[in-house]
């Protein structure tokens, strides 16, 4: 807040949601049915029905007054924390539920504590997003051979029956039987994890910029999606490739990992009921399957470099 405050909104900022704005409301589904119904009459409720249903995708001008007097209220004198936990000592009571309830006001050792936050020099603003599209002209038909051989020619083409800048790329490996075990199991589900969260900063700014991706792996294969606009896939892709492959993770980050892995394998015993009767499930339709409590003894005995 304080750097938003000396420094202003940074203009980048701006013209991206600005320009995301502009596409997705030309290229985007906006729904159907009830879910739609809803959206418009919530929008035509706070807004003058003129505008109400652009009203998501309408970014008009910067204007840095209005953003410092909302940073404004962002102080700790005019914070409101709710605290919501068993046993909790209350001395008031809600007028129309009859929910038990406290109040105070705090300006001890506590309040002070966060007026007086020092800044952390590794917080600092969002650079440009790399991923915002740079251009959506819909591309002409390009057929592609794949196949040619004396009694087969394949070609592929990208879909223009839309008319939209958009792709969806899919891949799927599938696993030979040779790997099923329930070491590879226990290896398949941290890759997983491991791959999500060396990613994670690459792929939270491509969504931002419309761009979404999906990973899985497991003894029923590896599944990688990206979906959205293709002017910026290929950079996208070249990333998670990348990623894939090298799964760049410190050690320090890999154990705060594997401990939240391990931990989950080890509640399977208090999960709902229904959760284990669809591991029991998966177990005796599935040619291969490991329950998490068959990958927990497994999976304590992992390191990275067996992930890598």
């Amino acid at each position: 807040i304080g750097q938003l405050q000396r420094t202003g909104m940074p203009s980048h900022l701006f013209a991206e949601r600005s320009k995301l704005a502009v596409l997705e409301e030309r290229f985007r589904d906006k729904g159907e049915g009830a879910n739609l119904a809803v959206s418009l009459a919530n929008l035509a409720m706070d807004f003058p029905l003129e505008v109400a249903e652009r009203m998501p995708y309408l970014w008009l001008r910067e204007d840095a007054t209005a953003v410092q007097a909302v940073l404004g209220q962002l102080r700790p004198d005019n914070l409101l924390v709710t605290l919501v936990a068993k046993g909790l000592p209350t001395d008031q009571v809600e007028r129309y539920f009859g929910a038990r309830y406290s109040y105070s006001e705090d300006t001890g050792a506590a309040w002070s504590a966060l007026a007086g936050v020092p800044g952390v020099a590794a917080i600092r603003l969002p650079l440009p997003n790399p991923y915002v599209p740079t251009q959506t002209t819909v591309r002409p038909i390009e057929p592609a051979r794949l196949i040619d051989e004396p009694t087969l020619r394949l070609y592929y083409a990208q879909d223009t029956e839309f008319q939209r800048p958009l792709l969806a790329h899919v891949l799927r490996v599938r696993l030979p039987r040779s790997v099923a075990s329930v070491r590879n199991a226990a290896l398949l589900r941290f890759y997983d994890a491991c791959v999500k969260e060396s990613l994670n900063e690459t792929t939270y700014a491509a969504g931002e910029a419309g761009l979404h991706f999906e990973f899985s792996a497991s003894l029923e294969g590896v599944h990688r999606g990206i979906d959205g606009y293709d002017a910026s896939a290929p950079l996208l892709l070249d990333k998670v490739l990348a990623g894939l492959r090298d799964c760049p993770l410190s050690a320090e980050r890999f154990a705060a990992l594997k401990d939240r892995l391990l931990r989950e394998l080890a509640g399977f015993d208090r999960a709902d009921a229904y959760k284990a009767l669809q591991e029991t499930r998966h177990r005796v339709v599935r040619e291969f399957h490991y329950r998490p409590d068959d990958v927990l003894p497994v999976a304590r005995q992992l390191t990275l470099a067996q992930v890598q």
